[in-house]
């Protein structure tokens, strides 16, 4: 079994973002890492996922338990990573991430940061970016409202400590949304660790150049949305199209090992 696993929340909208994030993972990664979508309806079949959410006529999704606006599908069901990690015989450290993400730089390392980071404060149990980013727009890309909340985008890019962590089904159907995403289930603030920003570098935002970013955060949009022309627009489209993709078979993408021999299948030829 992979000692590496990564979820990543999908929503229908998201079949080329995560091909474009799955090949993005298998051209860098050196280690094997196991990824694992987060699909709704199947948590819904299995019993795991049961919070209830009725639809607007403009198609707005509403969430029952707060009577706030949510955007994807996996908006809330990203907390159950730590539980579904369990069920895999997984008792380390397990990263959730947004589909609309897109690796620069080998995923497995923010393992490896994270487990020495761990050595000089054990009592940590979760890491992410520590953002402070407020958008100003009232609307997102696809035309769903911009909800605003404590710790933003924090949960986007999450490792979680799985022996450590509890959340399971109960917390995440029952709490309201804004708790559970700025991350009140870690009980305290020194159990929040901190990534380096460039593990989630939110794309119109933040600071530097883009091609320094470990990982891409569309976070207004992957370039099919926002038709963005740009030297990562291109590269994104090459991994999400080209003949080298990690094309998403049936109508949902199922589980995938990713070994490291995986990276010579997908190597571009030199410009």
């Amino acid at each position: 079994m992979s000692k590496n696993i990564i979820f990543v929340g999908y929503d229908h909208r998201d079949r080329l973002a995560y091909q474009a994030l799955l090949t993005s993972i298998m051209r860098h990664a050196s280690e094997q890492i196991q990824v694992v979508p987060i699909i709704e309806n199947k948590l819904r079949a299995s019993g795991d996922y049961l919070r209830p959410y009725h639809v607007l006529s403009n198609g707005q999704m509403i969430d029952d338990q707060d009577q706030k606006p949510f955007s994807t599908s996996f908006s809330f069901s990203r907390f159950l990573t730590p539980q579904m990690a369990r069920r895999r015989g997984f008792d380390g450290l397990a990263l959730f991430m947004d589909a609309d993400m897109y690796f620069q730089a080998d995923p497995c390392q923010v393992f490896h940061q994270v487990e020495e980071r761990k050595r000089h404060h054990p009592d940590e149990a979760v890491w992410c970016v520590h953002h402070e980013h407020t958008p100003t727009d009232d609307t997102k890309m696809d035309g769903v409202v911009q909800t605003r909340y404590f710790r933003k985008n924090w949960s986007s890019f999450m490792v979680f400590d799985v022996g450590s962590v509890v959340l399971t089904s109960h917390e995440v159907n029952s709490w309201r949304g804004s708790d559970l995403h700025s991350l009140k289930w870690a009980g305290s603030d020194d159990k929040i660790g901190i990534l380096d920003p460039r593990w989630n570098y939110l794309h119109g935002y933040s600071e530097g150049e883009v091609s320094g970013a470990w990982n891409v955060h569309f976070t207004n949009g992957t370039p099919d949305m926002t038709g963005e022309v740009s030297q990562i627009a291109s590269t994104w489209w090459i991994d999400a199209e080209g003949q080298h993709a990690a094309k998403v078979k049936g109508v949902f993408p199922v589980e995938k090992v990713v070994n490291p021999s995986s990276r010579a299948d997908v190597d571009r030829p030199a410009a």
